[in-house]
C-alpha cells in the first residue's frame, strides 16, 4: 500500500507537538537530542514517556520495543491508556466501546479476569520463536485481542514474506508448505483458518502469501476465537484494532478503515475484527467522569481528544497544564526525576550540592508539596 501524500503532514504536526511537550515539561538532559529530532526520551528516561512509571512494571524491560523512550510508540500509549484503565478495575468499559462499524464492541459492563500485554499465543505458535499481542483480555464469555497503533503505516507485515523469501512457491505449494511462520515459529494458523476462512484451502497464490499484509490482524482474529486449552475454534471472541483517526493511512470508508478490509474479507464472519479509534475511546472514558487526568494526558502530549471535541483532529498545539497549581495533585514527573537524583545521591552533602547546580535552596526544596513523599521514601532527606 503506498502511503498516503497527507501521511508526511500528519507526521510533521505530531512531531511538533512532541517537541512542544517535551521541552516544556522535562530537563534537558532527559531527551536526547542525537533520534528522534527532538521528541524522544533518553533510555535511561523512558519512563518518562507513559502516563505512571509505575505502570512500566507491565512490560518489562526485555518485551518493550527498541523505540519505547519514543514519544511517537505506540506501545507506550498502549500501556498508557489500557493499564490505567485496568488499575482501576474498568475493563469492563472496553465492551461499550462504539467501534467504526457504529455497534458496541461486545455488550457492555463484560467481566474480565485476566489481562496482558504483549501477550505470547502459545497455543498458535509452537516454535521457539513466538510474537506477541500488544493487549490480549480475557472474560468468562469471551476474549479480545487489540492491536494498538499510532504513526504505523501499516498493520504488520509478516517479515519473513516481505524479504521474498521463496515468493514463487506460492503459485505450485499450499501456503501453509511455504510459511516462514510455519516453518520458524511452529504456527498453527493453517490449521484453524479454514474454520474462520470464505477462501478455499487449500492457499494457493500466485505471488505471496494472502496474510501478506495483514498477519498480525489475522494472527489476533485466532487468539481470540481459538480456545487456548481446547485448542479448537469457538467463536467465542473478538480482534480489535485501535488506531489514531488523524493518521491518513487508517482512513475510514463506509465505517471501516481501508486497511482492514483485506482481511476481514478472508473471513466469513466480519465482526470477528473490529475497529475503533484512540479518539472514540477517549470519549468512552470521558463519559465516565473518572479520568480527567488521563485525559489531559492524552491531550497535551498527543492531540487526542474524544471525537467531536473543539480542536480535535487540528493538530494545534495543545493545552498546557499546571500540576502544580493545585498543592494536592502531585506532580509524578517531577516526582519521579527528584526520586531518581535522590537514590543516586543518597547522602544531605551531595544533595546539597545538586541542589545549588539547579538553582534550589534547601528551604524552597523543603517547600515543594511533594516533599514529604520524597522524604517518606528517603528518610535521610528529613535532615536537609
Amino acid at each position: 500500500m503506498q502511503t498516503p501524500p497527507e501521511y508526511a503532514v500528519y507526521l510533521n504536526g505530531l512531531r511538533s507537538t512532541f517537541r512542544e511537550y517535551l521541552q516544556e515539561r522535562f530537563p534537558p538532559y532527559a531527551i536526547d537530542l542525537k533520534k528522534g529530532e527532538g521528541y524522544v526520551f533518553t533510555k535511561q528516561h523512558e519512563l518518562l514517556n507513559i502516563f505512571d512509571p509505575h505502570l512500566a512494571f507491565y512490560i518489562p524491560p526485555e518485551r518493550r520495543h527498541q523505540w519505547f523512550h519514543s514519544m511517537a510508540s505506540s506501545q507506550a500509549l498502549t500501556l498508557s491508556v489500557l493499564d490505567t484503565i485496568a488499575r482501576r478495575g474498568d475493563l469492563g468499559l472496553l465492551g461499550g466501546l462504539i467501534c467504526d462499524n457504529s455497534r458496541p464492541l461486545l455488550t457492555p459492563g463484560l467481566d474480565p479476569w485476566f489481562h496482558c500485554f504483549e501477550f505470547t499465543p502459545w497455543w498458535l505458535e509452537k516454535g521457539e520463536r513466538k510474537s506477541q499481542i500488544d493487549f490480549y483480555l480475557v472474560s468468562n464469555t469471551t476474549r479480545i485481542a487489540v492491536e494498538c497503533k499510532l504513526t504505523e503505516k501499516d498493520i504488520g507485515i509478516c517479515d519473513p514474506t516481505a524479504k521474498g523469501e521463496a515468493i514463487r512457491a506460492y503459485s505450485r505449494l499450499p501456503a501453509f508448505e511455504v510459511c516462514n511462520r510455519v516453518r520458524y515459529n511452529g504456527a498453527r494458523y493453517w490449521e484453524f483458518l479454514p474454520e474462520i476462512s470464505n477462501t478455499p484451502f487449500p492457499f494457493f497464490c500466485p505471488e505471496r502469501c494472502p496474510l501478506y499484509k495483514s498477519y498480525q490482524l489475522a494472527r489476533n482474529v485466532m487468539a481470540a476465537v481459538v480456545d487456548p486449552v481446547a485448542e479448537r475454534v469457538d467463536s467465542q471472541g473478538t480482534a480489535l484494532l485501535l488506531y489514531d483517526a488523524r493518521n491518513p493511512c487508517f482512513k475510514a470508508a463506509q465505517g471501516t478503515p481501508d486497511i482492514l478490509r483485506s482481511t476481514q474479507e478472508l473471513l466469513r464472519d466480519p465482526s470477528l475484527l473490529c475497529s475503533a479509534s484512540w479518539q472514540s475511546l477517549a470519549g468512552l472514558l470521558g463519559s465516565t467522569g473518572r479520568y480527567e487526568e488521563l485525559l489531559i494526558f492524552l491531550k497535551d502530549k498527543y492531540g487526542i481528544m474524544p471525537e467531536g471535541s473543539p480542536g480535535e483532529g487540528s493538530g494545534s498545539s495543545p493545552l498546557t497544564i499546571c500540576l502544580d497549581a493545585d498543592p494536592i495533585n502531585e506532580d509524578w514527573i517531577k516526582v519521579v526525576h527528584w526520586d531518581r537524583i535522590l537514590s543516586r545521591t543518597k547522602d544531605l552533602d551531595g544533595f546539597r550540592s545538586h541542589l545549588r547546580s539547579e538553582g534550589f535552596t534547601p528551604e524552597e526544596f523543603r517547600g515543594l508539596h511533594y516533599f514529604a513523599l520524597l522524604a517518606e521514601k528517603h528518610p535521610w532527606l528529613k535532615g536537609l
